[in-house]
């Protein structure tokens, strides 16, 4: 089937809240290593209160990615450029998803006059940013109790 990537709108609330949780927990592994405490602080803010205010906030963002119905990928940037989310469901990986997401994140990014684009970065989601032009550009933090997140960015063309 065809996956179609759009504006996220409130009637995707519950499917990308769901994408999040499961991207996290079954794709994420070597960055969580199946520890519940870690991934109770990294999934504690991936409500359905939460993602229907990001996709909702005027200073987002947000897509989604929809096969037939069923939302299969959430992504969200911010207009300072922060690519904040880009998660595809597991069955979704290698398909074309999360680049679609992510070109159209930078699309509007560019939209808003934005140069540069950043993200903090799973060692899971490191080799795919790399792959789309991203570079690391600072050291690696420990965030949301995960071991690493890298710093990463990509100018894009005005």
């Amino acid at each position: 089937m065809t996956v179609l990537v759009r504006r996220a709108s409130e009637a995707d609330v519950t499917g990308a809240c769901d994408v999040l949780r499961r991207s996290i927990r079954e794709l994420c592994v070597d960055d969580h290593h199946d520890d519940e405490q870690t991934l109770s602080i990294w999934l504690k803010n991936k409500t359905i209160e939460n993602v229907s205010a990001w996709v909702c906030s005027e200073t987002n963002f947000a897509v989604v990615a929809v096969e037939s119905t069923q939302v299969c990928g959430f992504g969200l940037i911010d207009r300072n450029g922060e690519i904040q989310l880009c998660y595809v469901a597991p069955e979704l990986v290698g398909r074309g998803s999360g680049k679609s997401m992510l070109c159209l994140l930078e699309q509007q990014a560019n939209s808003w006059g934005l140069n540069t684009v950043f993200l903090m970065s799973t060692l899971t989601a490191k080799p795919f940013y790399e792959h789309h032009g991203y570079f690391v550009s600072g050291l690696p933090i420990s965030t949301h109790g995960v071991n690493c997140a890298f710093p990463m960015s990509k100018t894009i063309a005005l």
